[in-house]
């Protein structure tokens, strides 16, 4: 009987590592696509808002310089956005499961 407490008392404790492991590994994964997007996002809105200053700017104009940057730079930001999410897409899929159905996977595969 004592034999039995201990292996099911090691099961559940292993459970729960397991439940807790992806549960911790699901929420990076959303932070980081968060993080990710709103890089995206922001480089978007510097490229755009480049692109409409310089055409109203004269040739020479201190401020035209300063939005050719803009574009120029919102474009190298967003092809390195680009590159991260492409490296890290194997380990962040579009779809996360749930922490519910991992375990029950993980269970699944156990028995």
């Amino acid at each position: 009987m004592l034999l039995t407490a201990t292996a099911l008392s090691a099961a559940c404790a292993m459970e729960l590592r397991a439940v807790l492991a992806t549960a911790a590994h699901s929420a990076r994964d959303d932070a980081l696509r968060h993080t990710l997007s709103e890089m995206q996002q922001s480089s978007s809105a510097m490229r755009t808002f480049g692109a409409m200053l310089v055409p109203r700017l004269t040739t020479g104009h201190l401020n035209r310089d300063m939005a050719e940057a803009m574009v120029v730079q919102g474009g190298h930001i967003s092809h390195l956005v680009g590159r991260l999410t492409r490296k890290l897409q194997p380990s962040m899929p579009g779809k996360v499961r749930s922490v519910h159905a991992a375990t029950l996977a993980a269970w699944s595969r156990q028995r």
